[in-house]
């Protein structure tokens, strides 16, 4: 009897540490994909982080009027930008996403584009209203340095608009292993609560 506990023992405290480092190994995962590189991109109280080009005078940061509080606005003559350099990691995946409004655009071909690394990865005609849009795509830091530019622009095509930008960020994205592992940890749990059923382990 005292063989049979000791073993069933051993059982619950090998199947409790194995579902204690899985949920770590997963949890440890999806917090560094939850990460945001990006630093100010809400623009709530300045641009601090952010390098303008082009930008015409009633351009810049904005304290009011974004999704909510402060936002960048891109303006002038020709192509308006404003970068922010991003430390990666080569080879990953990120998914960048953001905020974009058009203010009263009377230019021809006004347009929104977003580049990484001066590669454009996201461009879009403005719509006639003045709501914010969401923009989202994966980029890929395949042979890239570890410091790389984020830039967001207008006048790429066409002459310059007026173009709101708000809630920039860039994370890692989720890795599939995250998904594998979490399976593994619920296959464990899942086999442990059938032997207790079979009543092979007490």
């Amino acid at each position: 009897m005292g063989e049979k506990q000791s073993y069933a023992t051993k059982i619950r405290t090998a199947v409790a540490r194995a579902i204690a480092g899985l949920t770590f190994v997963c949890l440890s995962i999806s917090a560094r994909a939850q990460g945001n590189f990006i630093v100010n991109g809400g623009f709530d109280t300045s641009s601090v982080g952010w390098n303008a080009n082009g930008i015409g005078p009633e351009g810049g940061y904005q304290s009011s009027g974004g999704n909510p509080g402060g936002y960048f606005l891109l303006s002038g003559p020709t192509t308006a930008s404003v970068s922010h350099d991003v430390k990666v990691i080569t080879g990953a995946d990120y998914i960048v996403e953001g905020e974009y409004c058009s203010f009263g655009n009377s230019s021809v071909n006004p347009n929104f584009a977003v580049s990484v690394n001066n590669s454009l990865q996201f461009q879009i005609a403005l719509p006639a209203d003045s709501a914010w849009h969401r923009f989202s795509f994966v980029y890929n830091a395949a042979n890239v340095v570890q410091q790389i530019p984020l830039t967001l622009s207008t006048g790429l095509s066409g002459t310059g608009g007026y173009v709101g930008v708000d809630n920039i960020t860039m994370q890692l994205a989720p890795e599939p292993s995250t998904t594998v592992l979490f399976l593994a940890a619920t296959s464990v749990a899942c086999c442990y609560r059938k032997f207790r059923m079979n009543g092979r382990v007490a």
